[in-house]
């Protein structure tokens, strides 16, 4: 399928969510950053992750380690923080993750949304997709031009 990664299409549709998680990060961030330098001690990593839910071993707390703080400087950034988290939880989304983020936009809860409301959404908010790219990728979400995308079906053909 041309469109169907689940790359382009997690990073277009769960804008609404990113942008909350952003924000939950941030907070967590600062809460660690107690002299407000904007950095954080790597050695406070684990502690860190660990209040934003996740539950990560030791070893993958020190493969973390290496990544937001590749050159030893004992410190990082909340920007390479967040762009390691985020690399690391979508890669572990799974399909019922983005049926949940597009029961979002199923206002109605029918398991159905409309294409203009998808449309709408993966051609404004986030990493948008051209019109193009949105009527080869709407091939894949609604193959029999009904109008209206059963997400549920279309994420488990993916």
């Amino acid at each position: 399928k041309s469109i169907g990664s689940f790359g382009i299409f997690t990073v277009c549709f769960l804008v609404c969510t990113m942008d909350e998680k952003t924000t939950e990060l941030k907070e967590c961030f600062d809460y660690f950053d107690r002299n407000g330098t904007g950095k954080i001690p790597t050695n406070q990593l684990g502690l860190l992750v660990r209040a934003t839910g996740q539950t990560p071993s030791n070893a993958d707390i020190d493969d973390m380690s290496k990544e937001v703080d590749p050159n030893g400087s004992g410190n990082f950034e909340f920007s390479v923080f967040a762009a390691m988290f985020g690399r690391r939880t979508s890669s572990a989304m799974t399909p019922n993750d983005v049926i949940d983020a597009f029961k979002v936009f199923d206002q109605n809860g029918t398991g159905k949304i409309s294409v203009a409301d998808l449309k709408t959404v993966m051609t404004t908010f986030g990493e948008t997709l051209s019109d193009a790219e949105f009527t080869q990728f709407l091939k894949d979400a609604d193959p029999n031009t009904t109008g209206n995308v059963d997400y549920t079906a279309f994420v488990n053909n993916l």
